[in-house]
């Protein structure tokens, strides 16, 4: 134990590295034990805001990490031993501008001397994206426990109900959501491969559609179902042929029918964006490949489950078998009958990530004359088994 405890002494000291991230300690009445902030302040806006409350509440039932926020992006990450409550932060996961910060302040009654102090203290919270605070929390609570976690089984605090009492977000936080909204869909249009940070701040700062329902996965479904429509379209934008990008819509939107769990929902949400992208990246970086070629490529991406050959893809365009696989080759760079397996991979790790099917069965639906020939090809292209690449893709 005391080893384990001293295990968890120098993680929290290493979080105060730079950017600094504070750290505390709660029993489980609430009251504070320790912290390695001198400043009081972080605790008192860690109980105004009402997360104190809302991670007591969440105690009486719950042991895996709880990620807590509030206005601006602000997070906590709550983590579970025996007795104690350890609490990682505040911190922010995108920079907040001086007037955000000051219109914030000003709702509360203070002193123009305190209205000083509170801008400094916040301007000084260190900025991290969400990927890795999620992981410092993972971290943690093996330290604490023993007990090893993904990110998605990372808990997450319910604004609208518990001990927060229910708000409302200001035009100024819708218009933010529009904003970044924007953000993702553009940088489809333009095959941008750097949307990592983008759609990590998108996930703060909007749960999704704000639909009803008593079942939170059908409410996760409802809002990607949304997010699949706009995503589509700004892929035609950006260039993709309309029959492959409704075609790739359409097989994500059906995929979203079996998720059992938000975790899956995430999955299939996050595959979708990664794929239209790189779709659209791949797309204009080839701007002088022929109509007939990217007819191929277009109907090979959408054919993987089905019947794929030289002759059926020669016939199509209207070449011969032996043209067409030199046209391929000198436009592309790639053997025709390399690139379709290498499609039928890649739709492989879809299904390997996105869904719980057996790997015999994505064998014989890609067309693999057994299992263990899908293994092999698999492991040329990835460099592992299909089953370590499942297990490592979704354990993030």
């Amino acid at each position: 134990m005391d080893e384990r405890n001293n295990a968890v002494e120098a993680f929290l000291e290493a979080l105060t590295c730079t950017p600094t991230i504070y750290s505390s300690c709660y029993d489980y009445e609430g009251t504070l034990l320790r912290s390695n902030s001198l400043d009081k302040f972080f605790h008192t806006a860690f109980e105004r805001v009402g997360c104190l409350n809302y991670m007591l509440d969440y105690a009486k039932t719950g042991r895996l990490p709880l990620i807590l926020s509030a206005e601006l992006g602000a997070m906590w990450c709550a983590c579970f031993s025996e007795d104690t409550i350890y609490v990682i932060g505040p911190v922010f996961n995108n920079e907040i501008s001086m007037t955000s910060i000051q219109e914030v302040i000003g709702r509360y009654d203070l002193t123009y001397s305190m209205r000083v102090r509170l801008q400094e203290d916040i301007k000084r919270l260190p900025v991290i994206s969400s990927v890795t605070f999620f992981q410092f929390g993972v971290l943690l609570h093996f330290l604490l426990t023993g007990e090893k976690l993904s990110r998605s089984d990372l808990q997450l605090q319910e604004r609208e109900s518990g001990a927060v009492k229910k708000s409302f977000r200001s035009k100024r936080d819708r218009h933010q959501i529009w904003m970044v909204e924007q953000a993702l869909l553009e940088q489809i249009r333009k095959g941008d491969l750097d949307y990592a940070s983008t759609m990590a701040r998108a996930g703060l700062l909007s749960n999704g559609a704000q639909v009803k329902t008593e079942n939170a996965v059908k409410n996760a479904i409802l809002s990607v179902y949304g997010f699949i429509r706009l995503c589509t379209r700004a892929a035609i934008e950006g260039g993709l042929s309309p029959e492959l990008a409704y075609t790739l819509g359409d097989s994500y939107s059906q995929s979203l029918l079996d998720c059992k769990t938000i975790s899956e929902v995430g999955a299939i949400n996050h595959a979708m964006y990664e794929d239209f992208i790189c779709r659209v990246h791949q797309s204009n970086s080839n701007p002088g490949i022929s109509q007939q070629i990217r007819f191929c490529l277009d109907y090979i991406a959408i054919h993987t489950e089905d019947d794929l050959s030289l002759g059926i893809l020669a016939e199509k365009v209207g070449y011969t078998a032996s043209y067409l696989s030199r046209r391929f080759k000198a436009e592309t760079g790639d053997n025709l009958r390399d690139y379709i397996q290498y499609a039928r991979i890649e739709r492989a790790k879809l299904l390997l990530e996105t869904t719980t099917m057996p790997i015999a069965e994505i064998a014989s639906l890609l067309h693999y004359c057994s299992t263990t020939y899908f293994g092999q090809r698999f492991r040329e292209v990835t460099g592992m088994l299909p089953s370590a690449y499942r297990k490592e893709k979704q354990s993030h």
